[in-house]
């Protein structure tokens, strides 16, 4: 509770955002480097075509493969089997419930 019913509260004025006149354009520049250390390499020029070969193994193309997660498939036939007991257990129970 503040002293004698009064709060402390301090005014500031309110800022109106602002908007510059012109943006300033950005100066754009390429710089190409190009260094060759060994003198069996040619770097073609920009003007040449370069097709780029796919290098595919001799025994035809590889087998698609799951991602490397790192789950185990240890949990699926603990799984399974566990489903497996709950859907015998639930038939059992129905059976036994009819009859009473």
């Amino acid at each position: 509770m503040p002293l004698n019913g009064k709060h402390d509260v301090e005014v500031i004025s309110k800022i109106e955002p602002t908007t510059p006149d012109a943006p300033t354009p950005t100066p754009t520049t390429t710089t190409t480097v190009t260094t060759v250390t060994d003198p069996d390499v040619t770097i073609p020029d920009e003007d040449d075509e370069v097709e780029i070969e796919e290098d595919e193994p001799e025994d035809g193309p590889e087998e698609e493969t799951l991602p490397k997660t790192g789950q185990l498939n240890l949990p699926i036939p603990i799984m399974a089997g566990a489903g497996g007991v709950c859907i015998a257990a639930g038939f059992i129970l129905t059976k036994t419930d009819k009859k009473r």
